[in-house]
């Protein structure tokens, strides 16, 4: 059985928590620099990767790519206050369920 890999991508501020839990990662400065890392450890067998929200919004429909295409699954989280991770993990539990999990009732109706 193939064994899952998996690494955090981000600032070092970012980073810093992750790497004293024992975790991997990769430092990155530039939003432009994440693909070209994406393909470098795709490469070498990982799959998973957690990437900073304020360098993966930026570059978000080509991120969405790799997904797409079965090969990796890209979670973008972070340390701003926007929703943009939420609407991203919403949009991959619907993609890995079928089912949109966090949609909201109209508890008004009767």
């Amino acid at each position: 059985m193939k064994e899952e890999k998996f690494i955090i991508l981000g600032s070092e501020e970012f980073l810093m928590t992750y790497k004293a839990l024992g975790l991997e990662g990769v430092i990155v400065q530039e939003s432009e620099e994440l693909e070209e890392i994406i393909n470098t450890y795709s490469r070498q067998d990982y799959n998973l990767f957690f990437v900073e929200e304020t360098l993966g919004s930026k570059i978000y429909s080509r991120l969405n790519q790799y997904e797409e295409k079965g090969k990796n699954i890209i979670l973008i989280g972070g340390t701003t206050s926007s929703d943009f991770t939420l609407k991203k993990l919403k949009q991959l539990v619907e993609r890995l369920v079928g089912v949109d999990l966090f949609k909201e009732e109209d508890h008004d109706k009767g």
